[in-house]
């Protein structure tokens, strides 16, 4: 009888062992679960986004400016499959009551607005935009899901602004890593501590937001 429980045991803890998920499922199932609280299909089919918040600029570890700010992204068709790092975005960043400093990202060149008219960025501003947007986590589930090589693994759970979240690392085919915190309530990616940080304090998107304001986008 004793050999018999001895042997059920064993049979129920490799059943256990079966069903247990891998880090990699476990991470790619919060992607997806996180992905859907976010809308799914209406979130992959969003042409536009829009942010509002307000941002900081720091010199020294001190806080030495604060503005009013608009990001409005647009997202471009991608290929199919996706390819390894694929820029397709725009972006105009607004600044000031009257968002009357622009500054704006087409593909592959970038411009600073004011009224003296527009100025080329340099090359060094524009390599760091598209890095930290290929780094973003809206930017990846909305642009890079099913990017050839990109996995997702789990990294455990922990606590967060008093919440508790799931940690994800996302790895692409070039080895860049990186880490995002995802609310376990929500399901939604946590703004704050993540290495992809939202940046905004407010976030909306609508399919087709800039129907009829086109013209933000003349200088691309």
């Amino acid at each position: 009888m004793r050999t018999i429980w001895v042997a059920l045991l064993v049979a129920g803890m490799a059943g256990l062992g079966a069903r247990a998920e891998t880090s990699e499922q476990k991470g790619k199932r919060i992607v997806e679960e996180a992905l859907a609280a976010m809308g799914g299909p209406a979130f992959l089919a969003m042409q536009d986004r829009e942010e509002s918040g307000r941002a900081f600029s720091f010199y020294r570890e001190k806080l030495s400016g604060l503005a009013i700010a608009h990001i409005y992204t647009r997202y471009l068709v991608r290929p199919e499959p996706p390819e390894a790092g694929f820029l397709g975005v725009r972006e105009r960043e607004a600044y000031g009551k009257k968002q009357e400093d622009v500054i704006l990202f087409t593909q592959g060149t970038g411009y600073e607005l004011t009224f003296r008219g527009a100025r080329p960025l340099p090359d060094t501003r524009i390599a760091q935009f598209k890095d930290s947007t290929l780094h973003n986590i809206f930017y990846i589930l909305r642009q890079r899901l099913g990017e050839p090589g990109l996995i997702f693994e789990s990294r455990g759970a922990d606590f967060f602004d008093n919440r508790p979240i799931e940690i994800v690392e996302i790895t692409d085919a070039n080895n860049n890593t990186v880490t995002v915190y995802f609310d376990q309530a929500t399901k939604r990616p946590h703004g704050r501590g993540s290495t992809a940080e939202i940046r905004s304090t407010t976030t909306s998107w609508r399919k087709s937001a800039f129907s009829t304001s086109s013209a933000m986008w003349a200088a691309g």
